[in-house]
């Protein structure tokens, strides 16, 4: 085998032990979970306006220094509503990732905090990643974050 790569996820290890990361996941964890895949429509209203502050900024200050700038693009509102659930969902996904990193582990299972406190978090681990997918989508029927393409919820502005 050449590493767990996509292809590899519907070997009978792998999911075993996705079954047993959703069956004695911590409190904790399922807690983060839950509250990490939920993105409400605040969420997503508070992150269109950082990055409308963020772009306003930057074109007055180019302007401050004299720099010659083309004023921000005018954007529909969906399309920047859009933007910003992209631009929370891959937030979250890091998020997720670094959950799996620091505290879940393939011969181990579930860490506990002061394990992970002792464990060496595994940088961009593809299995964690590909687990963090794996749980997700069995533990919230299918949902998948940004980089696998998002279902969002019956309550969210991309439904």
């Amino acid at each position: 085998m050449d590493g767990w790569k996509p292809s590899h996820l519907h070997d009978v290890r792998f999911m075993e032990a996705v079954k047993i990361a959703c069956e004695v996941m911590p409190d904790d964890i399922n807690n983060e979970l839950d509250r990490l895949v939920t993105i409400t429509d605040d969420d997503v209203e508070k992150s269109a306006t950082r990055i409308r502050d963020i772009r306003d900024t930057n074109y007055a200050n180019a302007k401050r220094r004299g720099q010659d700038i083309a004023p921000p693009e005018i954007v529909p509102p969906e399309i920047e509503l859009a933007r910003a659930r992209a631009s929370v969902e891959h937030s979250r996904s890091g998020k997720l990732d670094w959950m799996f990193y620091r505290r879940w582990r393939l011969s181990d299972g579930w860490l506990s905090d002061e394990e992970s406190q002792r464990a060496l978090e595994i940088f961009h681990d593809p299995l964690a990643q590909n687990m963090r997918r794996a749980v997700i989508s069995k533990r919230y029927d299918g949902l998948v974050m940004a980089e696998l393409g998002w279902k969002p919820t019956a309550n969210t502005f991309a439904s």
